[in-house]
């Protein structure tokens, strides 16, 4: 079950870019401690960021941070190129979906970290 949620890296970024709703994940750990392996934590309890928690972030499913990212105008969509899944990143622009630039990502995390860079800061 783990593997549907988001790694530690992305919801690091998630949190900065202001995401803060209910998760039944979160990744534990020790930032006071160099090269500390967090940990991801499955519960039935939700959970929310909170600014100065250093110990815990949440870790959204990956539904939930792609339909999050579409609620702030940016959209992924997996495409099959030459036979690859790949994933195409869109733009909500005037109400309509404007690809960004012509890429075909390969790995959803990736798409994720390309996405959170198009979303400004808090």
């Amino acid at each position: 079950m783990k593997n549907l949620f988001i790694p530690y890296k992305l919801a690091v970024i998630a949190k900065e870019k202001g995401f803060n709703e209910k998760c039944f994940g979160f990744w534990a750990g020790n930032p006071n401690v160099e090269n500390y392996n967090w940990h991801l934590n499955i519960t039935e309890n939700n959970w929310h960021n909170h600014k100065n928690n250093t110990t815990a972030i949440v870790s959204p499913l990956y539904q939930q941070i792609l339909d999050w990212l579409e609620q702030r105008g940016v959209f992924i969509e997996s495409v099959n190129f030459n036979q690859t899944i790949c994933y195409t990143l869109l733009k909500k622009n005037d109400n309509r979906w404007i690809e960004t630039e012509l890429i075909h990502l390969k790995d959803i995390n990736k798409a994720i970290e390309e996405a959170f860079k198009l979303i400004p800061n808090p």
